[in-house]
């Protein structure tokens, strides 16, 4: 083989390597640009023991997390299933835990963090009676609903299922209404 033929193969090949290359940095270029226009939440529902002005009851605590380099507005924040979002911003106004809760709506900057409470008793209450009434499944995952000022609302699935919060095992959506409130 002809010495001249052989550094032009291994020329050609160099350049080959290079529009490679020179592709993918593009693509990683056009990726840091779409980055920070991303929003990134990351949500959860705990459940747990709390006390309050030397009262101690059992809570559901709801974290909001910007994990995203952009700054949020948050609207309000729902509890939600396949069929039906449920406020709950309202349901702990004249309560001890009033004091805690965020005044929406929140601007969360990069890395901020805001909780929301609420009595275990009472949102299960709550929750219960809507939910038999709007025949919910009681084996369907509840999802936290954020509404995004000017964005579409993100849902986040938990581990919670709709039976959680009405604590009955053999419920069946055709189940009359329990008297609860």
């Amino acid at each position: 083989m002809d010495p001249s033929l052989k550094w032009t193969i291994i020329g050609a090949l160099g350049s080959w390597a290079g529009a490679i290359m020179g592709v993918a940095a593009i693509l990683v270029a056009i990726k840091a640009y779409i980055q920070p226009m991303r929003i990134k939440l990351k949500a959860s529902i705990s459940n747990g023991i709390m006390t309050v002005a030397g009262i101690t009851f059992q809570a559901y605590t709801v974290s909001l997390s910007n994990i995203g380099m952009r700054t949020v507005t948050i609207d309000s924040i729902m509890l939600s299933t396949s069929k039906k979002n449920y406020f709950l911003s309202a349901l702990e106004m004249n309560t001890a835990l009033a004091v805690y809760q965020p005044e929406f709506p929140i601007k969360l900057e990069q890395g901020a963090k805001t909780d929301m409470y609420f009595q275990k008793y009472k949102l299960d209450s709550q929750l219960a009676y809507l939910f038999i009434k709007n025949s919910e499944d009681a084996t369907e995952t509840v999802m936290i609903n954020i509404n995004i000022a000017g964005e579409k609302d993100l849902k986040v699935k938990t581990s919670f299922k709709v039976g959680d919060f009405i604590r009955m095992k053999d419920w069946k959506p055709e189940t009359k209404l329990p008297e609860i409130l």
